[in-house]
């Protein structure tokens, strides 16, 4: 090849890396035409082909993409097949029937705990032969039911009463009426000694987070305190991408509520690269 051909390829092959060089991803100019003000995007395909980048180091409120991060650090902590425990004691002697002191729930953190479970509960209970409680249900360790904390047991005691607002139970159950428990409410000192009655164990935890994300359940925030709430989900998350991305998450509300949580777009990425690693 002369030396006037050499030089007139190099020309071109310097001119399509320029062009390819600054061509924008192919998907930039619609990044900037959607994405709000003070607001940054990070599209990547599975190849890594960049397809939009904009603001990508600017860390913003990230909203329910939070609920990556603390899927990422409960799986991480508690491992795909953990199960929460619920167990129910009778604080107090039985005799026909009738429960002579607390109904005491021990709670493990189970944010899966809802109607449906507190119904297989309510179905052990009956087995037992337990009909009338004297005193009331007293709850005990982390106690949540239906999405929400429960310290006192109050709103489970309510269910084992019969009130499940409206709910209905699995096809081929008896009524919930049938199976509800009489409470005296009197108030009795706690007698220390206690015979279990039923332990209910949640479903796993890779289960439980499926269900929970397909519904963007704000019931993450509090299913955090299970491995030390969000000041341990930011240091498993930030554990979990590149160090220069670190400072860039930043995370005080497990589920994303609030107005002070902080993720950038290409930390939320590498944090969804590195569940998808953890899967």
């Amino acid at each position: 090849m002369s030396v006037r051909a050499q030089l007139a390829l190099g020309l071109v092959l310097a001119l399509v890396w320029t062009a390819t060089a600054h061509a924008e991803p192919p998907l930039q100019a619609l990044a900037r035409e959607v994405v709000g003000v003070g607001q940054g995007v990070l599209v990547v395909a599975e190849d890594g082909t960049v397809l939009a980048a904009v603001a990508v180091d600017r860390a913003v409120h990230p909203a329910s993409v939070t609920k990556v991060a603390t899927s990422l650090a409960m799986l991480q902590r508690l491992g795909p097949e953990h199960r929460f425990t619920t167990s129910v004691r009778a604080d107090g002697e039985i005799a026909a029937g009738v429960l002579h002191g607390n109904l005491v729930v021990e709670g493990s953190g189970d944010p899966f705990l809802v109607n449906e479970g507190a119904f297989q509960i309510l179905e052990r209970l009956h087995a037992r032969g337990l009909r009338t409680i004297d005193g009331r249900v007293q709850g005990r360790g982390s106690l949540l039911f239906d999405w929400e904390r429960d310290p006192t047991g109050s709103a489970l005691g309510r269910f084992f009463a019969g009130n499940g607002a409206g709910w209905t139970p699995p096809a081929g159950s008896p009524p919930l009426r049938e199976l509800a428990l009489a409470f005296g409410g009197r108030t009795i000192a706690a007698r220390g000694s206690a015979t279990t009655l039923a332990t209910y164990r949640s479903p796993p935890l890779l289960a439980i987070l499926k269900a929970l994300n397909g519904y963007s359940n704000n019931v993450f925030h509090l299913a955090s305190d299970a491995i030390g709430g969000p000041s341990a989900v930011t240091t498993i998350a930030r554990a979990a991408v590149p160090a220069e991305l670190r400072d860039e998450i930043v995370i005080t509300n497990g589920a994303g509520a609030g107005t002070t949580t902080r993720i950038s777009p290409r930390a939320a990425v590498a944090l969804v690269n590195a569940l998808d690693h953890e899967l």
